[in-house]
């Protein structure tokens, strides 16, 4: 069955009201729909959930990314009318916390309507004081670029997927050479595929767990200058580095939805660093 979309156009705002189930076979004419809007230039957008009955992951995962594309041009997206069943999908998934959510429609305009321009605050009156007051004010100008600069910087997501594939080249060629040893003189020439697999899962583990743990990256992050770390800067341990290791596989799960948290998370993390407590740090 073809998507069934109502569309409106309220306050420079564009409404799109889906109506039945968002499944597998209406997902790429549901991304095209949208991304239509925004290449015309229609930033504001506003989803009506009134008629949806069902929202599949890969639409959960149409919507992160369009969030990330509106973020980027200083756009904005909001959903608006859930019924119970469709906000627990969302908050099933954690969505309710990376996405605007609103329980009316009146209340969703509200929130992606662009604001007035004559409703922005005036600026303050420079004052001019004696030279004291003038030198103080000059001292606090300069001061405030440097005092807002974060004092770290968290790694995006293009930095960490060019850290990855280092990390993939160098685990898949570690893997060939030693399972070539390993033929070659005869070590394990009984060993069934699942412990030779299980074997080559513990080594990847201990590779991305050791290093994280020991020094908080992997060579792949080292090439980036990246480094794992705590939420509050400190090196993680080994257990920590576990956890985060093994968490992977939920982020890539449900279309890699947890992957695609990194770039609109406010601290940059995927799924699995929510789960572990962690965030990659940039050096600059």
């Amino acid at each position: 069955m073809q998507l069934q979309m109502r569309e409106q156009r309220q306050s420079g705002v564009i409404i799109l009201a889906p109506e039945g189930r968002l499944d597998s076979g209406k997902i790429a004419e549901f991304d095209k729909a949208i991304q239509e809007r925004i290449r015309r230039g229609h930033h504001r957008l506003l989803i009506d959930c009134t008629n949806l009955t069902f929202a599949a992951s890969s639409a959960l995962r149409v919507l992160l990314i369009t969030v990330r594309k509106l973020n980027e041009v200083g756009g904005k997206l909001v959903l608006c009318n859930m019924n119970p069943h469709v906000l627990d999908i969302f908050e099933t998934c954690g969505f309710t916390r990376l996405m605007n959510i609103r329980e009316t429609l009146e209340e969703g305009l509200a929130e992606v309507r662009p604001a007035e321009a004559d409703n922005e605050p005036e600026a303050p009156p420079r004052s001019e004081g004696t030279p004291q007051h003038a030198a103080a004010g000059a001292a606090t100008e300069t001061a405030q670029p440097r005092d807002a600069a974060p004092s770290t910087a968290l790694a995006g997501i293009w930095p960490r997927t060019a850290a990855a594939v280092i990390d993939m080249v160098i685990v898949l060629t570690s893997t060939v050479l030693l399972d070539t040893a390993r033929n070659v003189s005869g070590i394990g020439a009984g060993w069934s595929n699942g412990t030779v697999l299980g074997l080559q899962a513990v080594l990847v583990w201990l590779y991305f767990a050791g290093m994280e743990a020991s020094g908080g990256a992997t060579f792949g992050k080292m090439a980036l200058q990246l480094r794992v770390a705590r939420s509050d800067g400190k090196t993680i341990g080994f257990g920590r580095a576990s956890v985060r290791h093994f968490s992977k596989l939920l982020s890539v799960l449900a279309a890699g939805i947890g992957l695609l948290m990194i770039g609109i998370t406010e601290r940059k993390q995927g799924l699995h660093d929510k789960i572990a407590g962690c965030v990659v740090i940039a050096h600059r």
